[in-house]
């Protein structure tokens, strides 16, 4: 399917068309959660608000019962997602969805009032297969997940990964949550549901090899509740970094040079401490670069916050650049010995 210039969408050998802005469009949300019963209630109770109406379910990967409840006060539609993974579970709700437009939503996330109809706007205004906006984190239950708001939602935390931050709309790499025309999703598949983590970018990834292009759009709000401690961030990107790996392994054009910073300033601290205490030569470059890599981000903290919320800025920073590279160096030696242990067999 390939945008036909005239507002319209035709899916190549078929009489398939995408209505006109005129027309109205039904929408889709599904909600992956797992056990999050306060956010879930937030974000349903959001999107029961929608200025533009869409049919809601939610896929539960939890234990508690209540859930179930939860979902029906607000008429939503509940699944059982048996897997308790994000990825099975959107997949789960996409499969039954019936929208014209389909989106995937967090159960941590609360979405501004207008942000379907922004949506679907942005969709039809510019022919994009897939839009999404601005995540807005807060943090609500103290300093520290205040400053881990603050590292996330910068260039110094996430890269140039502008659906994080970026004041001016444009064409992005991904966008988070999303919002697809259903025929996109029919074209490229579904999530991918080997991936615990990096299941939008891998997608994203896929939307844009298929010749499909992603908007992105401050205007449509997204609001996003981060961990609360640095402990839970540092494994929540470990996670990332790890997954991240196997997604190059699926698809090596993925790899972006600023994906890789995080694993490469890990690999020169470690290197770096154990040449100097062998009083290796290569502490004369490892050495200097570890330590001016931790200055960086000690200044970043302290442009962004400064005092003590710099000072824990700077720890949120390290925990999400140390996660992050932790878990690619986790995830290359996992993939290494996968390799080798195929081999043999």
């Amino acid at each position: 399917m390939v945008p036909s210039g005239n507002g319209t969408h035709v899916l190549i050998g078929e009489s398939v068309r995408w209505a006109r802005m005129s027309e109205p469009m039904s929408v889709s949300i599904v909600v992956a959660t797992r056990d999050e019963l306060e956010s879930l209630g937030r974000c349903l109770r959001a999107l029961g608000d929608q200025t533009y109406p869409c049919e809601i379910l939610v896929a539960d990967g939890g234990v508690d019962a209540s859930a179930r409840a939860i979902v029906e006060q607000y008429g939503a539609r509940w699944l059982d997602n048996p897997d308790r993974i994000a990825a099975t579970g959107w997949n789960r709700g996409l499969d039954a969805a019936t929208g014209d437009v389909l989106g995937i939503m967090s159960s941590h996330a609360v979405p501004a009032r207008d942000y379907v109809e922004r949506c679907v706007e942005a969709l039809h205004r510019t022919g994009a297969w897939a839009v999404g906006g601005r995540i807005a984190r807060f943090g609500g239950s103290g300093p520290i997940q205040e400053a881990i708001a603050r590292a996330t939602s910068s260039p110094f935390g996430v890269g140039n990964s502008r659906h994080n931050y970026a004041d001016e709309p444009g064409w992005a790499e991904t966008v988070f949550p999303g919002m697809w025309p259903r025929w996109v999703l029919e074209q490229v598949g579904r999530f991918d549901a080997e991936l615990v983590r990096n299941q939008d970018d891998e997608l994203s990834y896929r939307i844009r090899e298929a010749g499909g292009r992603i908007w992105y759009d401050p205007a449509i709000v997204v609001a996003y509740e981060p961990r609360a401690s640095l402990r839970s961030v540092f494994d929540q990107y470990r996670q990332y970094g790890f997954w991240k790996v196997r997604v190059y392994a699926k698809h090596p054009g993925a790899i972006r040079p600023r994906q890789l910073v995080p694993a490469a300033w890990l690999a020169a601290l470690t290197i770096g401490i154990v040449a100097l205490g062998m009083r290796s030569p290569a502490r004369l470059l490892l050495w200097p670069a570890a330590v001016g890599y931790s200055f960086f981000i000690l200044a970043a903290g302290l442009r962004l916050g400064g005092g003590r919320m710099g000072g824990r800025i700077a720890a949120a920073l390290a925990a999400v650049h140390s996660g992050y590279g932790l878990g690619m160096w986790q995830g290359l030696i996992a993939s290494t010995c996968n390799r080798l242990r195929r081999t043999r067999t």
